[in-house]
């Protein structure tokens, strides 16, 4: 995979963008076990099926390590697509989410909380690809 331009605090955006990472975007277990590690421990890490990019598309491929150190992830968990709480759709809830979306094998609802957020470093994503998920196609939220 492609590597991180360490000198003058610059990373290679293009090649963030070439192997497809965006908002949105599923972190591969490889790369979820990596970015766990950075969770503080307030974050529920250990309560989340899946990892999400929250960040936006522009701060994940920026040039510059001094303005953009980071992405944030977010965490989710598939839940039955039977329990959407409509409470929990279009920012009602400040502190909860979820967003029905169309997976291989129907509906389906991703399920995030708040506080179950944290940074990591963006190099990491140089390491591989975005994952689609078990089954999820990458979710067009926010």
């Amino acid at each position: 995979m492609a590597r991180a331009v360490e000198r003058d605090h610059l990373i290679d955006g293009d090649a963030i963008a070439n192997l497809g990472w965006r908002q949105g975007s599923f972190l591969g277990s490889k790369l979820a076990k990596l970015a766990r590690e950075h969770a503080p421990s307030t974050a529920l890490s250990d309560r989340a099926d899946l990892l999400v990019v929250s960040s936006h598309d522009c701060d994940i491929v920026n040039f510059s390590l001094a303005k953009e150190p980071v992405v944030e992830v977010l965490g989710a968990r598939p839940v039955d697509a039977g329990s959407l709480d409509g409470q929990q759709q279009s920012g009602r809830n400040p502190r909860a989410l979820q967003i029905l979306i169309d997976s291989r094998s129907g509906p389906s609802v991703l399920s995030f909380a708040a506080h179950n957020r944290w940074a990591i470093p963006r190099g990491l994503l140089l390491q591989e690809r975005p994952a689609s998920g078990p089954g999820l196609h990458p979710a067009l939220w926010i």
